[in-house]
């Protein structure tokens, strides 16, 4: 399979001295040979987005960019001279993004492939919007539509992502103090147990220090358990969906909570795709077609291509969409134009953009009581082990 094209920065020498230049290609190799007619290559690194270190922009910012950009092409200023007048114009990190997406563009690639190579300003859900507009060949609605898409869940995502950083925070710290609390407090207790205590002990107090050593264990156990989760669920919708992502998806189907998290999110963006072609005027197989090109490898797009086959050969192609649910692929089916179609498509769109909106907003609430119920289980340990040995030596160490 060929390599997607990606930004290249290649320093070259050349009769006036040394310069960067910006080039597309698949591999280092081909970015190499490109660039060597502007002069002697002296380094070529893959262009990330302005370096290591440089901070993207943050939603407020990138809701600016686009929207100046989409007024702009909206008036027919093309987007080379566009992207030139913000990077001359705009401050700070705008600026910067507008001069690379120019620099990007002018070495051959198109809007959403420039954004692409830069994934510090410009997210991946984000271009997805872009690219999914593009189709419809209204690039001012592309914009717009990735600017409603980033505030719809700009605000959920934040406070997910820091609720869900603490919680797992705290759930790891709860399983090394509750894996730990019954060694230390042997260790700072077993000395002076041995030397004080002279006569038998109460067998109350050796169930209690057993019990707790137990529930340490316990505490451990689900920790590793959790964590190991949480490890496998990143895992499964990351990686895991790039390196096989037919069997990625058939195993989150059958995860309840996290399927409707990780594929709302897909399923949002190729329904809201679908529903654009359709409402521009796009004929139901090629928007069908155009959609699946546009969506990443995996069931959904499995699905769009097995749809578009039946729409070519005359058969209902509505229940080839088995990532929808049967209600969904009803209400589509019965639509009775492509307009109606496009609506139906596009409500879809909305509740699964809502299901993915919801999810997100959830996962942070339900860490923080497992977090708090871990917490109080490692206090009950501690506690125990506290306090078992003081009443013993309280008791005079003899019974």
């Amino acid at each position: 399979m060929m390599s997607s094209e990606a930004l290249w920065s290649v320093t070259v020498q050349g009769s006036s001295g040394t310069k960067t230049v910006k080039v597309k290609a698949s591999d280092k190799a081909t970015a190499r040979s490109r660039a060597s007619m502007y002069g002697s290559v002296v380094e070529v690194r893959k262009d990330s987005g302005g370096g290591l270190w440089r901070a993207g922009m943050k939603v407020p910012e990138r809701a600016t960019f686009m929207n100046k950009l989409a007024q702009l092409s909206l008036s027919k200023v093309p987007l080379s001279e566009g992207l030139r007048s913000m990077r001359d114009s705009m401050p700070g990190r705008a600026g910067a993004a507008a001069g690379m997406l120019l620099d990007a563009m002018n070495s051959g690639m198109n809007l959403s492939k420039a954004m692409e190579a830069n994934p510090k300003d410009f997210p991946t859900a984000v271009v997805a919007i872009v690219k999914a507009g593009l189709k419809t060949g209204s690039t001012s609605e592309a914009l717009k539509g990735a600017v409603e898409f980033e505030r719809t869940f700009a605000s959920a995502k934040k406070g997910s992502d820091i609720g869900i950083t603490i919680s797992a925070a705290q759930i790891v710290f709860a399983a090394l103090i509750g894996a730990s609390a019954g060694p230390m407090m042997d260790m700072m207790m077993g000395d002076i147990m041995q030397s004080m205590i002279t006569g038998p002990v109460n067998p109350t107090y050796d169930t209690a220090l057993m019990l707790s050593g137990l529930g340490s264990s316990v505490v451990a156990f689900f920790a590793a358990v959790l964590i190991s989760a949480m490890v496998f669920f990143l895992f499964i919708g990351g990686v895991g969906k790039r390196l096989f992502p037919i069997f990625a998806d058939s195993v989150i189907l059958k995860i309840p909570y996290y399927r409707d998290l990780v594929l709302s999110l897909q399923n949002y963006i190729s329904l809201y795709q679908l529903s654009l072609l359709l409402r521009a005027g796009v004929q139901l197989e090629k928007s069908l077609s155009l959609t699946s090109e546009a969506t990443p490898v995996g069931a959904m797009k499995a699905d769009l291509l097995k749809a578009s086959v039946a729409v070519k050969q005359g058969r209902p192609w509505t229940d080839r969409i088995r990532m929808l649910s049967p209600t969904d692929r009803l209400s589509v089916a019965f639509a009775s134009d492509r307009t109606t179609m496009a609506d139906a498509l596009r409500e879809v769109a909305g509740f699964y953009k809502d299901e993915y909106a919801n999810k997100l907003a959830t996962i942070s609430p339900m860490l923080k009581y497992v977090a708090f119920f871990m917490f109080t289980a490692v206090a009950a340990i501690v506690a125990i082990e506290t306090m078992v040995p003081t009443f013993m030596l309280m008791e005079g160490l003899k019974i």
